[in-house]
C-alpha cells in the first residue's frame, strides 16, 4: 500500500487497530529520493507493508513495476466479538475515519472506514459462519459418517488429522509439503 504520509499512516493503524510497527526504514529510491517503508502488524498473521515514495506514483494496468501495479479495492479486517467491533468502531469515529454506522447482514456485522490516504476498509464480526457457508442439518443426515461433508471433498491432512478452526468448524488449509494428502478424485 502506498501512503503520502507514513507517520500519519502508522499512527492511524496503531491507534485504531492496536497495530505494531515491526520496522520503519528509508532506503535510496529511484531518481535519488528516499523510499520509506514500514511493516505494520495487525495480528493474526496479517500485516500492511506500506510505502511512501519520493513522488506520487501513477497506476498503469498490467504493469509489474512496483508503484504502478494498481490499487487495492478495500481492506477487510475481522474481529472476534461484538465488544471488539464496538471498540474499533469507537476508535474509527474518534479518528474521523467513519460515521460509525454498523451494517448488519445477519451473518456478518460490519463498520466501514476510510484511512488517512483514502483506502476504504471494513471491520467485520461474523455472527453465524454456518449460515454464510451454507451449512445445514440435511448435510449431516445425507453424510453422517463424514460429519456433513460430501465424501469427494478434498481434505488437507496433517499427520492424518483434518484440521478445523475452533470458531466455525470449517476446514483449515495447513500446508506441510511433506505430508500433504489430497485425493486424486478432487482434480
Amino acid at each position: 500500500m502506498f501512503t503520502r504520509d507514513m507517520d500519519r499512516f502508522i499512527r492511524f493503524y496503531e491507534e485504531v487497530f492496536d497495530a505494531e510497527t515491526k520496522f520503519d526504514l528509508s532506503e535510496p529510491g529511484p531518481g535519488g529520493g528516499a523510499v520509506r517503508h514500514a511493516l505494520i502488524d495487525l495480528g493474526g498473521g496479517f500485516a500492511l507493508h506500506s510505502f511512501q515514495m519520493p513522488e506520487p506514483t501513477g497506476y498503469e494496468d498490467g504493469s509489474m513495476q512496483m508503484g504502478k501495479r494498481g490499487h487495492i479495492d478495500h481492506l477487510a479486517l475481522n474481529v472476534d466479538d461484538e465488544v471488539r467491533l464496538q471498540e474499533v468502531r469507537r476508535r474509527l469515529v474518534k479518528a474521523g475515519a467513519s460515521d460509525g454506522t454498523i451494517t448488519d447482514f445477519g451473518a456478518i456485522r460490519l463498520v466501514t472506514f476510510r484511512d488517512p490516504d483514502g483506502m476504504e476498509g471494513e471491520v467485520a464480526r461474523w455472527t453465524d459462519s454456518k449460515r454464510v457457508l451454507g451449512f445445514d442439518e440435511r448435510k449431516r443426515e445425507m453424510w453422517p459418517d463424514n460429519n456433513g461433508e460430501h465424501p469427494d471433498i478434498a481434505k488437507v491432512r496433517i499427520g492424518g488429522e483434518l484440521c478445523r478452526t475452533a470458531q466455525s468448524g470449517r476446514s483449515t488449509l495447513l500446508v506441510d509439503m511433506d505430508s500433504l494428502l489430497v485425493p486424486d478424485s478432487s482434480r
